[in-house]
């Protein structure tokens, strides 16, 4: 994706030249282009999220079937596989989700999103937002802008939907859906307390015996006599 930013997002800096007055048209393209970059990062942040819950959900699994079924680490294993995660982790949220809080998604990429919905602009929206940024040295050329923009706007008009990328997230929480589903029936259906299993991870310094089929909570005598 192209860069993004929290919302609202900055409005483009003004291109130096002839000074002309907003109009209708340039505060409706305006209207357009800021929803569609702020629904842009917001669906960039979800993203993100959802691929660090899956992979979260993915490496929880694993772990409950190793140690239940293959091998049941000691302390100095749980303690590494434990710092292994954390450290995954936090370098997915510091590389991949706290930037977002620090970029901008541009207007020309917003326009290239709400052209792809839209095929009637044929281009038109990259076009005006491209222009409308550079240096305007006559009338000609800032006229010619502004006619752009007020064909712009009358095909954007009676369109106020955010590009089709910003709700494309729908397979992700399909994802994210399955994999807690799967994890949730292997802790119901599974012999052996999935619980105990992931305190065994989450306290890896605690002495947690691994998780058995039977449990013995309580022992009496018998008949002595």
């Amino acid at each position: 994706m192209a860069t993004i930013a929290p919302p609202p997002p900055a409005r483009p800096t003004p291109a130096s030249g002839p000074k002309t007055k907003p109009n209708g048209a340039d505060q409706l393209i305006d209207q357009r282009i800021e929803d569609a970059r702020r629904s842009l990062w917001w669906a960039e942040l979800i993203r993100a999220g959802l691929k660090l819950a899956i992979a979260t959900i993915a490496s929880l699994f694993i772990w409950l079937v190793i140690d239940q079924w293959i091998y049941s680490p000691n302390i100095p294993v749980r303690c590494a596989v434990f710092v292994g995660l954390a450290g995954l982790a936090i370098w997915f949220v510091k590389s991949r989700v706290l930037p977002l809080f620090g970029s901008t998604v541009c207007p020309e990429y917003a326009a290239r999103a709400l052209e792809k919905n839209l095929p009637d602009l044929r281009q038109s929206l990259t076009s005006y937002v491209t222009l409308r940024q550079q240096n305007r040295t006559s009338d000609l050329q800032t006229r010619v802008v502004r006619s752009m923009g007020s064909i712009t706007a009358g095909r954007l008009k009676n369109y106020d939907e955010v590009p089709e990328e910003a709700v494309g997230n729908f397979h992700w929480w399909i994802a994210t859906a399955l994999a807690f589903a799967i994890l949730l029936g292997y802790s119901v259906a599974s012999p052996k307390n999935a619980w105990q299993s992931v305190q065994r991870l989450a306290a890896p310094m605690a002495g947690i015996a691994p998780a058995r089929r039977v449990t013995i909570t309580e022992v009496l005598p018998g008949d002595v006599e």
